[in-house]
């Protein structure tokens, strides 16, 4: 990560370890939210009652209801994470190879890619669905947080992509802002 002297009064160790937190949190976060996406609550409480929920272990010794496998989850290997996850790595390479500048039309090329043939190099297959445009533009955030106007037009072009309705641009917006302050 490329940073400029002076933009931070944290040094540059510290602002790679917060984002590195960030997006291992938003990954860890995505494969733990698995469990009860797109259920009600009344369908969250007849699968795991007041829980705790127990993420792939296979120790029967352990306290916990079993992950769901429902038509849904069923797609998922245990510990996996959803399409929301995968969409923000996509930002990330896309990011990697135009150093920090989000490139709307190589995402959009790497997101009909893995719409094709699923992640590469984790050997996943494609879901589909999601628009996953407000976790990934945690990433857009961070990658630029010096400028907030790359800030915002990264955003924005990304959640276009997928999401061009204003109320989701805005929210992207915010949370990216947020993000880089």
């Amino acid at each position: 990560m490329r940073i400029p002297s002076g933009c931070s009064r944290l040094d540059k160790e510290e602002i790679v370890d917060r984002v590195k937190g960030m997006i291992f949190g938003t990954i860890l976060g995505d494969s733990l939210g698995l469990a009860t996406e797109n259920m009600s609550r009344d369908e969250v409480k007849r699968a795991y009652a007041d829980g705790p929920i127990r993420f792939g272990l296979d120790d029967e010794t352990e306290t916990g209801y079993p992950f769901l496998r429902d038509t849904y989850r069923s797609k998922f290997d245990d510990n996996d994470f959803s399409d929301d996850a995968e969409q923000l790595l996509l930002v990330m390479q896309t990011l990697l190879e135009n150093e920090g500048q989000f490139n709307v039309k190589m995402f959009a090329k790497h997101l009909k890619k893995y719409s094709e043939s699923g992640m590469h190099g984790l050997g996943k297959p494609p879901l589909n669905g999601s628009s996953a445009a407000l976790v990934r533009c945690l990433v857009l955030g961070a990658s630029k947080f010096w400028d907030g106007t790359a800030v915002i037009e990264n955003t924005t072009e990304s959640c276009r992509v997928t999401n061009p309705d204003p109320r989701c641009m805005v929210s992207c917006v915010i949370l990216s802002t947020l993000v880089a302050r």
